[in-house]
């Protein structure tokens, strides 16, 4: 039904260069999820993204990453694999039984910064948009990067903008794909 949330919701590692939040076993990311459907009504989901484990994927060590939605109809859950390297966030994911590895988020972030993901499933455009304030309805954080993508994942296409805040990770994210639209913001963070 949605284009990948657990690609949007790229993570960073405390400690390297531009890091966001730690990648590390047992963290969990708990959002709030508002979305609209085609015929104009709004429902209420949950989601969260936690870490779980690792693995070895060619020489390379990745943290186990695994996004569960609650109350989205059709949502399957999705695993992938992330590591940061010293040029951003990468991820891996299995395609035809096959590893692909992308980069996922740079760092650091900067305003005008651009990156494109392009694999035989995925094909992105991303930019940071700006250095805002992410505005939630509990919650202002001042130090947020805001970044915006779009593009296609299989036959779907999808447009989307990202709130990341240093030592957070991804606060907020609304997402567009033809009459459907969601929005995320960040509820927990748990250990």
């Amino acid at each position: 039904m949605w284009i990948s949330l657990a690609l949007a919701l790229g993570l960073g590692c405390r400690g390297t260069p531009g890091g966001f939040v730690p990648l590390e076993n047992g963290l969990k990311l708990v959002y709030d999820v508002d979305y609209v459907t085609g015929l104009g009504n709004v429902q209420s989901a949950e989601a969260i993204q936690r870490i779980d484990g690792k693995k070895t994927i060619s020489g390379n060590e990745y943290f186990r990453v695994v996004l569960v939605v609650k109350g989205m109809p059709g949502w399957e859950p999705e695993v992938l694999y992330q590591r940061m390297a010293a040029d951003g966030l990468h991820e891996v994911r299995y395609v035809g039984g096959k590893p692909v590895e992308y980069l996922a988020v740079p760092v650091p972030l900067t305003v005008g910064r651009t990156w494109r993901i392009d694999t035989s499933e995925i094909n992105i455009n991303c930019r940071v948009d700006a250095h805002e304030p992410a505005i939630l309805p509990e919650k202002t954080y001042e130090d947020a990067y805001r970044y915006s993508c779009s593009g296609t994942r299989g036959p779907l296409y999808f447009k989307n903008y990202t709130y990341m805040v240093q030592g957070v990770g991804v606060v907020k994210l609304v997402q567009e794909s033809g009459a459907l639209k969601m929005e995320m913001r960040l509820r927990e963070v748990a250990r």
